[in-house]
């Protein structure tokens, strides 16, 4: 019974949770991870909801803190640029690492893009590390289609650090004295 409460706990917190993420109106997603000349390029899309509209010069997202960066591109009408500290909405927090490059792209089309948009892209990051990071962080700002900015952050997958080599066996022989301890409890 008590393992249901905290079932039902962790599920209800979940819900709040990724309800600002589900509506996130300039939303990245990775697409897929393709060996690039030594590095990886990660291969983002972004759609734009029905209720904004991607002005240029003044609406962009930042991905932060992208481990091994090497460089980025972004399709015809975006640029982009890397910084150590994000280039960050006024209105959001998001966990940046200073010692870690951010990208923003930024919308420069000429004119005004009315949503709903879907799969604008390739955004490209190229980076040494093909690890993937699900706790990744990206923030927007777009125009709102009733007038004024629409600011927001939600999560996403980003290159991450590989576990060195003493990490892994640290996790190896963590995992097999938890196994070991569960037996024990189970066959008691």
């Amino acid at each position: 019974m008590r393992l249901r409460r905290i079932n039902f706990a962790l599920i209800t917190l979940s819900i709040f949770a990724f309800a600002s993420f589900a509506s996130a109106d300039i939303t990245p997603a990775l697409d897929n991870v393709t060996p690039s000349g030594g590095n990886f390029s990660w291969n983002y899309t972004v759609d734009v909801d029905g209720n904004e509209q991607l002005i240029s010069g003044s609406s962009f997202f930042t991905i932060y803190d992208v481990v091994g960066l090497v460089s980025a591109t972004a399709p015809a009408n975006w640029t982009e640029s890397t910084q150590l500290l994000g280039i960050t909405p006024s209105t959001q927090n998001p966990p940046d690492d200073p010692t870690l490059e951010n990208v923003t792209f930024y919308y420069m089309g000429g004119i005004t893009l009315v949503g709903p948009q879907t799969n604008l892209g390739p955004f490209n990051i190229v980076s040494s590390s093909d690890s993937e990071n699900a706790g990744g962080v990206f923030a927007y700002q777009a125009g709102k289609q009733s007038g004024g900015n629409d600011q927001g952050q939600g999560p996403l997958t980003i290159p991450g650090n590989v576990p060195e080599g003493s990490e892994l066996s640290m996790l190896g022989i963590s995992g097999i004295a938890m196994l070991g301890a569960m037996k024990r409890k189970f066959v008691s």
